[in-house]
């Protein structure tokens, strides 16, 4: 079996960063990565990979902290749930990363920031919690969500209300845009067209909930 040198080589400076990193007397960090799944995503997913991995892991883990990728389309996904414990830890972690791909035909984002509120939510309270969503910014819901008839201020009301919560509970949220792509991914070369109202880009919109800036 061929052995990806480049890949190894990650997997060695993630773990001396996080062990560099370690400190018993700071609290737990849960890392909760909110990744966009749908097929206009397929053209920038190597990077994505590459952002959270020798982004996101080195700048916000340390041994012992929890490691969490939820990804979304029409529904959410729990992909991860780890401790980073162990180097072991570490190379799992990964490997299932790299298994990931976008494959979604719609995106749901109301129904997104939903359940990544109630998923960290339902975490242990203690130690801090952070949660970076890696997204277009389209919602672009199938006719089956239950958000498929909202109206453009309807999903501006539900994607403010959402944040509101998240910052109610003292939780941290970082926001990565990835330039949208029509006509990517899929067998027949496209993304399902969402019929519903109030589909649109609001990625400005959940930023300006939340107060922070969009890194590009």
């Amino acid at each position: 079996m061929r052995v990806n040198r480049p890949y190894l080589a990650l997997i060695a400076v993630l773990i001396l960063a996080l062990g560099a990193l370690a400190a018993p007397a700071q609290e737990r960090v849960d890392l909760v990565v909110l990744l966009d799944s749908s097929q206009s995503m397929f053209p920038y997913y190597g990077q994505v990979m590459d952002f959270v991995i020798s982004g996101a892991l080195k700048e916000y883990m340390r041994f012992g902290d929890g490691f969490h990728i939820l990804t979304f389309a029409e529904t959410t996904q729990t992909e991860l749930a780890q401790t980073l414990r162990t180097d072991s830890d570490v190379k799992s972690a990964l490997a299932r990363l790299h298994l990931l791909y976008p494959f979604g035909r719609y995106t749901d984002l109301v129904a997104a920031l939903k359940s990544v509120y109630q998923y960290v939510a339902d975490l242990p309270e203690l130690g801090d919690k952070h949660i970076i969503l890696i997204t277009d910014g389209m919602h672009a819901p199938s006719g089956s969500s239950p958000y498929a008839a909202f109206t453009t201020e309807d999903v501006k009301s539900a994607l403010e209300a959402t944040v509101a919560d998240v910052k109610a509970r003292g939780w941290t949220m970082s926001i990565v845009r990835v330039p949208f792509q029509v006509g990517s991914g899929g067998e027949d070369g496209t993304e399902g067209q969402s019929d519903a109202p109030g589909a649109g880009d609001y990625l400005d919109d959940v930023a300006a909930a939340l107060g922070v800036g969009v890194t590009e």
